[in-house]
């Protein structure tokens, strides 16, 4: 009889706290303090329900339910009543534990079903001297706590609320008592849902009678954490504004959503200017395909990007070097919302870097200055001295050449044609002046170039008042260089200006232009088919004369033709080049006054044009198309 009666005032317990619930969900702010007074009336709920359905079915399996409503009470109330006493400090530290062992006991009895010695642990008195042992001294500090609380509360409102949690306890902890002592032994009545039926009738009302009392302790506890959350942010905003680097958030269009102070400080721009702007807008296009390429890796990876340089242009127009790292933003589901990232003005690093890089051009150009100046210095001296001997010796040669022709031609007019080292007499007769006048030529061009090359080093320009006829200097090139022209194409044309003025400068050093410039041409052709056009032209609105030399080549690539010019650049390394040709060459038309300007376009062809200013005009040559 007394057991029935005890059943039913189980289910009377879960009637009870099944209202309870609806109240706290219904009446009721969502804070910690109510949210855990719901879970303390779900629990008693299990507990209760449990025990009713064990005793009328005689299913062990809502007798093993029934233990985790029962297991998980203690913890509850002790947070219930640290979160009451204590509303200013976070308990952390004492909570986890009680919910760690209530935890342990309250689910292991729904395991018994997965194994038998699970089933043995919680059917035996270990169970319940583990819950004596492990969540009393809990229960205990918590009576404690609302004794001192009480003695401390300032006002007789504050010390009814609390009486009304310290009442619920004490019966709550004495009733259930008596479901342990059958450990011990001791014949005591059931009383536990009567207590439990007493206590949350007295929590409830206690609760409910000075609501008011809890929703301001509610309010006061939310408004802790907004303040403790109010005092973090303005702790990470503070350092993020006081950094030197720019910190920046952007949503998935890339458009400015947060951003600190550095960041306005080095792109110039406001803070009412920056917010919302998309961050194309202070980027080259080159700069925008390559941050659309980060950020799109970063969003299809969700790995943060590495540190990559762009060019950012600034409010004045001018561009500045950013060095930008970049990480993906998630929502508290995890879907992508934006990127963040930190930059950095790195324009300073840049120019020095830049600037580095010159330096060592600039040494290396020294280097290779130094080694052509010892090079020259010495086999200039051992090319100039048998040149020196075929100079001195070719127009002797020539001159005795012109004393032997009357003997000669006195032979002749006796025994008629004759042979002089395989070749007829008559044919000799006018090619040895010419070969004569060949090697004294090639000779003076060798001493030349020998000078060139001083001067290149000297870096002085000598003899520059000749009166020059650049017609003359393009035939002078034309005859020297035949052979190779008639070997390298069979489609060569050139077309002499009319009336060009004459220049103030050196014949042979501009001949060594064109003949240079003619000499790559040939080199650039593929076959004999394709051509090269060569043409002279005066320009009267600038006054300069413009020669051109065109080929119809294999071109030159626009990466390498900004360097065609540079001292010993070369791409006939493997033919012997050693990159000087077009270096002289620029240097002596600079000494004119000119400029040597390339066109070029791989597989079709290079146009060189020399320009050289007119600076007296005192008599006009003629000219005309060959």
């Amino acid at each position: 009889m007394i057991f029935t009666l005890d059943a039913y005032i189980s289910l009377l317990v879960v009637l009870i706290n099944f209202v309870f619930a609806i109240l706290i969900v219904v009446r009721t702010p969502r804070t910690i303090l109510y949210s855990i007074f719901l879970f303390i009336c779900i629990a008693n709920i299990f507990w209760n329900f449990g025990d009713f359905m064990a005793f009328f079915t005689g299913n062990r399996f809502w007798f093993y339910l029934s233990l985790v409503g029962s297991g998980l009470l203690p913890a509850l109330m002790f947070h219930f009543v640290c979160t009451l006493v204590r509303p200013e400090r976070k308990t952390t530290l004492w909570i986890a534990p009680a919910y760690f062992f209530s935890g342990f006991l309250a689910f292991s009895s729904p395991l018994t079903i997965l194994h038998p010695r699970v089933q043995w642990f919680v059917d035996s008195d270990v169970w319940n001297i583990l819950f004596l042992v492990l969540l009393g001294p809990f229960l205990l500090a918590g009576i404690m706590m609302l004794f001192y609380a009480i003695r401390r509360a300032k006002s007789e409102d504050e010390k009814s609320r609390l009486r009304y949690i310290l009442i619920a306890a004490l019966v709550g902890v004495s009733t259930g008592l008596t479901d342990l002592l059958q450990i011990f032994h001791i014949q005591v009545p059931p009383l536990g849902h009567i207590g439990v039926f007493a206590y949350s009738s007295i929590l409830a009302i206690g609760v409910l009678q000075h609501r008011k009392a809890y929703d301001l302790l509610a309010q006061m506890q939310v408004k802790l954490e907004e303040e403790a959350l109010r005092k973090s942010e303005e702790k990470y905003r503070t350092i993020l504004h006081s950094i030197e680097e720019g910190y920046f958030e952007v949503d998935l269009a890339g458009n400015l959503t947060f951003f600190n102070n550095p960041l306005c400080t080095f792109s110039g721009y406001s803070k009412e200017e920056l917010m919302g702007m998309n961050n194309r807008q202070f980027m080259t296009e080159e700069a925008a395909k390559k941050s659309y390429q980060v950020f799109s890796e970063v969003y299809r990876t969700g790995e943060p990007a590495g540190a990559f340089d762009w060019e950012m242009i600034i409010k004045d127009g001018t561009r500045r070097w950013v060095e930008t790292s970049v990480s993906l933003i998630r929502d508290s589901t995890g879907e992508p919302i934006g990127f963040r990232g930190i930059a950095r003005d790195v324009t300073e690093r840049k120019q020095m870097e830049e600037q580095a890089k010159v330096h060592q051009h600039q040494l290396m150009q020294a280097g290779k200055m130094v080694a052509l100046g010892t090079l020259v210095s010495s086999v200039g001296h051992e090319i100039n001295n048998p040149n020196n001997f075929i100079m001195l010796n070719a127009p002797l040669l020539k001159e005795a050449w012109h004393h032997i022709l009357p003997i000669l031609d006195e032979y002749y007019e006796k025994d008629r044609d004759f042979t002089i080292g395989s070749i007829r007499y008559t044919e000799m007769r006018d090619r040895i002046p010419r070969l004569l006048s060949g090697i004294s030529d090639g000779s003076k061009r060798i001493n030349e170039i020998v000078e060139d090359l001083r001067s290149f080093l000297r870096r002085d320009a000598s003899d520059m008042n000749q009166s020059v006829d650049v017609n003359a200097i393009l035939r002078s090139a034309l005859s020297l260089l035949s052979n190779m022209i008639t070997r390298s194409t069979k489609h060569f044309s050139v077309t002499y200006g009319e009336k060009l003025p004459v220049l103030k400068g050196n014949f042979h050093r501009l001949e060594q232009v064109i003949i240079n410039l003619i000499q790559n041409a040939c080199q650039a052709l593929p076959d004999i088919r394709r051509g090269i056009s060569l043409s002279t032209a005066y320009d009267e609105k600038t006054s300069c004369i413009v020669v051109k030399v065109q080929d119809e080549g294999v071109g030159i690539a626009p990466e390498v033709l900004p360097h065609i010019a540079d001292p010993f650049f070369t791409t006939k390394s493997n033919s012997g080049g050693i990159g000087l040709g077009l270096s002289i060459s620029s240097r002596i038309v600079k000494e004119h006054g000119g400029t040597l300007a390339f066109n070029s376009e791989p597989g079709k062809g290079t146009i060189a044009e020399i320009t050289l200013p007119v600076h007296q005009a005192n008599y006009h040559l003629s000219g005309g198309s060959e």
